[in-house]
């Protein structure tokens, strides 16, 4: 079963519209929020994959954006979105910490 779901307690929003601006989940979260979008990019200088939309500095913060469609979990009872802007598995041991500090701090740039 396809649900939207709120993207810090997975806690289901069943209204068929897209949630209003003020709209808030049972936790207290913003609906109408670029981490609930569709078109939101979790890593990056971009953080929308739609062309022509203002940058929102919050993706976690409510906002007025335009082009906010909210993402579907397609998984059964699942906590979180799945599909076009699923996340890949974290790498969080000392060797990736050093190379993102290198990445960060390289002095090539």
């Amino acid at each position: 079963m396809s649900m939207r779901r709120c993207h810090k307690c997975g806690q289901g929003y069943r209204d068929p519209a897209q949630p209003g601006f003020n709209n808030l989940c049972g936790c207290g979260t913003a609906l109408h929020a670029c981490a609930n979008c569709v078109h939101y990019v979790s890593k990056g200088k971009l953080r929308c994959s739609k062309p022509g939309m203002i940058e929102i500095r919050d993706p976690f913060a409510a906002n007025r954006c335009d082009g906010f469609e909210f993402v579907i979990d397609h998984r059964e009872g699942g906590n979180g979105p799945i599909g076009p802007r699923q996340e890949a598995p974290r790498d969080d041991g000392p060797d990736a910490a050093r190379r993102r500090w290198d990445e960060l701090f390289r002095k090539d740039k």
